[in-house]
């Protein structure tokens, strides 16, 4: 019998996180947000990094982002600062960041979709995200707090 290559990732692969408060005792939530940076992956791009920011290499199984203009991401950062506030994080947490962060991103004329943050260096405050595709995937959210989580409207031009 011929083995799965390891490189393809099943369906139910995809653990989705749970949304819950900030932690107490934990740093101010006010000096997290203010701490984190948006840094794009590139296992998450159906292109190549115009400026050789990330390195082009998408993975089977993981979700392509669509494509923001570079002059667009401050509003990323803004939507991750702002999901932080609104304590749109998961329980998890890596050294002062929650390893988890969730926000609704719209572009252009299309309804909002909710894409998940992952912390990808919990040294320096980086995430990179991607849409979530599925309803499956949306994190359990048992104090309802995605009812608060930011929806930053993309217009590339």
């Amino acid at each position: 019998m011929r083995r799965k290559p390891s490189y393809v990732r099943d369906a139910v692969d995809f653990q989705p996180g749970i949304v819950a408060p900030w932690p107490a005792g934990h740093d101010p939530v006010d000096k997290v947000a203010q701490d984190v940076h948006y840094l794009p992956s590139g296992e998450h791009k159906g292109h190549p990094s115009p400026k050789g920011l990330w390195t082009f290499g998408p993975r089977k199984g993981k979700a392509l982002c669509d494509t923001f203009d570079e002059k667009q991401w401050p509003l990323l950062v803004q939507a991750l600062r702002q999901a932080i506030l609104a304590s749109c994080v998961s329980r998890e947490f890596r050294g002062r960041f929650p390893s988890r962060v969730w926000a609704y991103i719209q572009l252009e004329d299309q309804p909002p979709k909710l894409h998940e943050a992952r912390l990808s260096n919990s040294g320096q405050g980086w995430y990179h995200g991607f849409p979530l595709q599925y309803e499956d995937q949306y994190p359990a959210d048992p104090h309802g707090l995605l009812r608060n989580a930011p929806c930053v409207k993309i217009i590339n031009h």
